[in-house]
């Protein structure tokens, strides 16, 4: 897809319960975690990550809370017209942010063949979460009793990755 320059998705980073509220992050998939929010490029290299909503929270949810949002919305925008985010399902159309149309049975072939686009280059991101969990294990499971320090432990590892 022509003007692409990054790609946007979360990733959950399962942590050990934290001792007060931990109902908020107690994710879908029955565990906790925080989340990672982040865009690289066709290579895979992080070029923006925001760490530390609750694991429960909605990608579209941490998205709009991320300064990335706010930048791309503000005036004038982050990346110009005609350059774009690639995203999933999850995360609100804008005018620098494409996502995949929904299928509800009745895609064009166009609308169909511009899904597996977006698909075949949205797997870099995928490919990039595998990277820094396989590189840092550890972020598999986060055992860490101090809370505040959970994301800068993420983020050091985005770093080294890149």
């Amino acid at each position: 897809l022509p003007g692409v320059v990054g790609i946007i998705d979360g990733c959950h980073i399962e942590i050990k319960q934290p001792i007060n509220n931990a109902v908020d992050f107690f994710n879908r998939k029955e565990t906790h975690s925080i989340i990672l929010q982040a865009v690289c490029d066709d290579n895979g290299l992080l070029t923006d990550v925001f760490i530390g909503i609750p694991g429960r929270v909605h990608n579209a949810r941490v998205f709009r809370q991320s300064p990335l949002y706010h930048q791309l919305v503000s005036v004038p925008p982050l990346i110009s017209a005609g350059q774009h985010l690639l995203a999933d399902a999850a995360y609100p159309l804008m005018a620098n942010v494409l996502k995949p149309y929904r299928d509800n049975g009745h895609l064009s072939q166009k609308q169909i063949k511009f899904n597996q686009t977006l698909s075949a280059q949205r797997s870099v991101i995928e490919r990039t979460f595998g990277l820094l969990k396989g590189r840092w294990r550890r972020l598999k499971y986060l055992d860490m009793s101090l809370a505040d320090k959970i994301p800068e432990v993420i983020l050091s590892a985005c770093i080294i990755l890149s």
